[in-house]
């Protein structure tokens, strides 16, 4: 779990916080997302934003953020993510 953050959303019927609070382990729950990622419309964009639920969790800023924090604490000995394109 030391590696790991939940990352959920008010709207999404499947997700939801974990709720492991004992004392004993990292708090593993982010806040609530929000969903949509913007309200309102603009002459830009004149459709309004939809709701995301369980789906597109990698398009919230949010999950950038967590994501840096968490590489950042692997061991430097670790091997790092392959870029060598898919298998084939």
């Amino acid at each position: 779990m030391a590696c790991w953050r939940n990352l959920h959303r008010l709207t999404d019927p499947i997700g939801g916080p974990v709720r492991l609070r004992d004392g004993r382990g990292p708090d593993v729950d982010h806040g609530p997302l929000a969903d949509p990622l913007a309200y309102g419309r603009t002459p830009e964009h004149p459709l309004p934003t939809p709701i995301l639920g369980h789906s597109d969790y990698q398009a919230d800023p949010a999950f950038a953020v967590e994501r840096s924090r968490l590489l950042s604490r692997l061991r430097p000995d670790l091997p790092g993510q392959r870029h060598d394109g898919p298998a084939g």
